[in-house]
C-alpha cells in the first residue's frame, strides 16, 4: 500500500496486512483487509494503526482483525466496522481503543481450530 511508510513493515510493526474476501457481510465491498497482529496484541493501540483503521471504515472498507493461534492452530478474525462505527463517527478516541481491545479479546477467547491440510 503506497500510502505506508517503512514503519508498516509486519517485522516493525507486528501488524501483517492481507487482502480480505470473504466472510465480509452483506453491503460490504467485496474486498477488504485483514490486519494480522503478529507480535504484541497492544499494538492495537499504535496511533498510525488506529488511525488507518478509522478511515478505512470510515470509507465502508471492510476491515478485520486477526489474533494468532497457537502453533499448528489457525488465526481468529473479527469483523470491526459495525463493531467500531459508532466510535468512529463520535470521533471519541478512547472509545475506538476499547472497542479494539475488546475485538482482541474476544478473538483470544475464540475456540481455535487446527490447521489441517487436504490430502491431494
Amino acid at each position: 500500500m503506497p500510502l505506508l511508510d517503512d514503519g508498516w513493515r509486519p517485522d516493525r510493526s507486528e501488524i501483517l496486512i492481507t487482502t480480505a474476501t470473504k466472510h465480509i457481510p452483506a453491503g460490504y465491498p467485496p474486498q477488504g483487509l485483514t490486519f494480522e497482529l503478529t507480535g504484541s496484541l497492544e499494538r492495537v493501540g499504535w496511533p498510525p494503526f488506529l488511525n488507518l483503521v478509522c478511515d478505512l471504515i470510515e470509507d465502508r472498507i471492510p476491515v478485520f482483525l486477526s489474533v494468532r493461534g497457537e502453533p499448528g492452530h489457525v488465526s481468529a478474525n473479527i469483523f470491526l466496522n459495525d463493531r467500531l462505527v459508532a466510535a468512529i463517527m463520535a470521533r471519541d478516541p478512547q472509545w475506538v481503543v476499547n472497542g479494539m481491545l475488546d475485538a482482541v479479546e474476544i478473538c483470544i477467547a475464540h475456540p481455535k481450530d487446527k490447521v489441517s491440510f487436504r490430502q491431494t
